[in-house]
């Protein structure tokens, strides 16, 4: 079964929070603190600059990857691109690469294409 991939809420927020943190102890890092991670992740799930892709092996599942995005002006393409920095798990990648195109519909074909290859890296 593939694995089941979706955009973060608001009420998703502790669980990508608590996804990133295992990630950061997981490097031997302590830094930051857990609670200035939750409260980034707080406010840039409700950035529209920002998404956060949680995967799950299937539906209804809890989740097990997270990875962030953030859309910002690119000087090579002179649009909005994705950029992806943290991911936590393989099932994060199937996510990104999917969720490129759909989550925003405005890309051109190079920027999705662009978008895909740095997130099968």
């Amino acid at each position: 079964m593939p694995a089941h991939v979706w955009t973060a809420s608001a009420k998703d927020a502790d669980a990508a929070a608590a996804l990133l943190i295992e990630f950061r102890d997981w490097w031997g890092y302590d830094k930051p603190a857990d609670e200035v991670m939750r409260g980034a992740v707080e406010t840039l799930v409700r950035d529209p600059a920002t998404d956060y892709l949680l995967g799950a092996p299937e539906p209804g599942a809890p989740p097990c990857g997270v990875c962030q995005l953030r859309y910002r002006l690119s000087v090579w393409t002179v649009a909005t691109t994705a950029g992806s920095r943290t991911s936590t798990s393989a099932t994060t990648r199937a996510g990104a690469e999917s969720a490129a195109p759909s989550s925003r519909p405005a890309w051109s074909a190079r920027e999705r294409a662009a978008a895909a290859a740095s997130s099968s890296t």
